[in-house]
């Protein structure tokens, strides 16, 4: 009975999550509490959002696939160009530096 909560609650948040995301990509919504950021990379992918940057855009740059770039970005394979990249754009000198930032901004949530 408790995992069986626990998955609703976790569920209701992600329903959320995704609600705040579907409003971003239509421009009716700047900000997102950080507290629906489950890992650095979603917060990663917020600020591509924010800044407008896709998919398409990061693949262009990197000379690689949208689909590439997203596996990157959903931490399914590694790739340090594509990382770079990202960085890059939402405009920190390294990987490193933009997940130390992602990382910092998702504990602030936590407190």
């Amino acid at each position: 009975m408790k995992i069986l909560k626990l998955l609703e609650g976790l569920y209701k948040e992600l329903k959320t999550y995704n609600e705040y995301i579907a409003l971003i990509e239509k421009d009716k919504l700047q900000t997102i509490s950080p507290q629906y950021f489950l890992s650095p990379f979603d917060w990663i992918k917020y600020q591509l959002k924010l800044k407008k940057i896709k998919l398409v855009d990061i693949a262009k740059k990197t000379n690689r696939t949208k689909t590439t770039v997203s596996s990157v970005l959903n931490s399914k394979r590694e790739s340090a160009h594509i990382k770079s990249a990202v960085a890059e754009l939402l405009g920190y000198k390294s990987w490193q530096h933009l997940l130390e930032d992602a990382e910092k901004n998702i504990k602030k949530a936590d407190n």
